[in-house]
């Protein structure tokens, strides 16, 4: 009589055969478990905790310098999007920061953490998320007060100079090759 390949036997666990494992080999399974716990302690010990700050600033968007024709509102936010992760920007906000955290923080380079941003979609306008990760909560959190202070200070920059460039019409227009003086 040949066994069928196609046929499958169901196969019975035993549980007699486990509690013997268990009861014989009890003390190995202990030590591995307490070399488990050893190694999670020791990895929590050694690792630095690490916190998650995060802020998300809305940008209003006055209805009445919409320009004609102008049908997607997100292409504007990459303009904020560069501003917040350009390196001036962030060398401007660590060098203000650099007298009250330098000591605390302690590396010239965690003075500048890595920022995550990201935009928002939402139905009164413009939101975009920024999150610092690191080990330091209060230096995260006065850091992105700073940013976001220094945003609305280059915000308020940029939207007086248009304005002002719009109002005045000797103003020097300069492109990628030239620049030329209009009057």
């Amino acid at each position: 009589m040949q066994d069928d390949p196609n046929k499958t036997d169901a196969i019975r666990i035993d549980p007699r055969m486990y509690l013997g494992i268990m009861v014989f080999r009890w003390k190995l399974i202990a030590i591995c478990f307490l070399y488990c716990l050893l190694a999670g302690v020791v990895y929590l010990e050694f690792v630095s905790t690490q916190y998650l700050t995060r802020a998300v600033i809305m940008i209003y968007r006055d209805p009445n310098t919409a320009i004609a024709g102008q049908s997607h509102l997100w292409e504007e936010s990459q303009t904020h999007v560069e501003l917040l992760q350009s390196d001036p920007f962030n060398d401007r906000v660590s060098s203000a920061l650099s007298a009250a955290w330098a000591a605390k923080v302690g590396r010239p380079a965690d003075l500048k953490p890595a920022i995550s941003i990201n935009r928002i979609r939402g139905a009164s306008g413009i939101s975009i998320a920024m999150s610092i990760q690191n080990q330091y909560p209060a230096f995260a959190r006065a850091y992105i007060d700073r940013m976001i202070a220094e945003f609305h200070i280059e915000r308020e920059a940029v939207k007086d100079f248009s304005s002002k460039a719009a109002s005045n019409p000797s103003i020097e227009r300069c492109s990628k090759r030239s620049c030329t003086k209009l009057t």
